[in-house]
């Protein structure tokens, strides 16, 4: 019987020759930590693009600059690489116990992130922790693989995994204090592709035909909340980034503020009851404070029951 949607597996070695390169800046300096000539380095690459069905670098004096294929190809390697490493670290024949990992958005504050690794590390006992910080897509992607244990995730229309526990986070727009916007001025905006701004923000004053200017753009949120504090505009954040250096504001012409979905969750499979002490504590660091929690629990059925409380 043929088999349905055959493809062609991808060797590991390739992953690793196309990291190398990355790392290294040059497949002859890739070539010695893989114990390999350059001639077979550029072999493997060529064999990689064959399998691809297009170029992984693009084909410059610039170096080895990565293509749009290559980075995705670079961004899949290392998480398979990284899942072969652990199968050996954890099942290989000089196997470890496995670390309990939690993974969290970059963004959070340094005064929450202390709080998330003090409380946990309190209760662990002989419990060892993986802390993780990465973009939310990785986290929910890396969560439903098994190589993540347990992350708190945000806008999550669809959830990767049923909930400890979910709630609604509040929205806010913010400004510098004293910022007012000029009498027919287009509405200044702080953004970046699929931030809160964007995906709340731009597409509702696209909607009612609002005349607005991007003014500054970044894909971190700590430099967007500087460039809203040096009063170059209005940005849509989550309450909980708030500092003294903004202040809340609800502008007439501003959108109105929401809240997203938003949760703990955890791979399939976990021991939950032997690391409820450290969930709990990571549960009671992360939430936010006097929130509305959709707190998910299994009904006599198994079935996932909300039941909403005041925090």
């Amino acid at each position: 019987m043929k088999s349905r949607n055959k493809k062609e597996l991808i060797s590991i070695q390739l992953y690793r020759a196309l990291d190398a390169i990355v790392e290294t800046g040059s497949m002859t300096n890739a070539a010695a930590p893989l114990h390999l000539t350059q001639a077979a380095i550029s072999a493997q690459i060529k064999k990689l693009e064959d399998l691809l069905g297009g170029a992984v670098f693009e084909r410059s004096g610039s170096g080895h600059v990565l293509t749009d294929r290559g980075k995705a190809a670079l961004e899949y390697g290392r998480r398979i690489l990284a899942l072969n490493d652990q199968l050996f670290a954890y099942a290989g024949p000089n196997s470890r116990p496995r670390q309990l990992s939690i993974g969290m958005p970059p963004w959070l504050l340094s005064e929450q992130l202390i709080g998330v690794f003090n409380a946990c590390r309190a209760v662990a006992g002989e419990e060892r922790i993986l802390f993780r910080c990465d973009n939310l897509k990785t986290l929910a992607q890396e969560l439903i693989s098994g190589e993540l244990d347990i992350a708190y995730l945000l806008d999550t229309a669809i959830p990767p995994l049923p909930a400890i526990v979910e709630w609604r986070e509040r929205l806010c727009w913010v400004a510098a204090p004293g910022f007012k916007l000029a009498d027919g001025a287009p509405i200044p905006l702080v953004n970046w592709y699929g931030s809160l701004t964007d995906k709340f923000g731009i597409r509702a004053l696209e909607a009612t035909g609002a005349r607005f200017s991007i003014e500054f753009s970044s894909p971190d949120v700590r430099s967007r909340l500087a460039a809203v504090a040096a009063g170059l505009g209005y940005s849509l954040t989550n309450t909980r980034l708030v500092t003294s250096q903004v202040r809340v504001v609800e502008e007439p012409f501003l959108p109105r503020a929401g809240d997203i979905r938003s949760g703990i969750y955890v791979r399939r499979g976990l021991d939950c009851p032997r690391f409820e002490r450290i969930i709990q504590a990571f549960q009671k660091a992360i939430e936010p404070p006097r929130m509305a929690a959709i707190r998910s629990t299994p009904n006599r059925h198994g079935t996932m029951v909300d039941h909403v409380t005041d925090l």
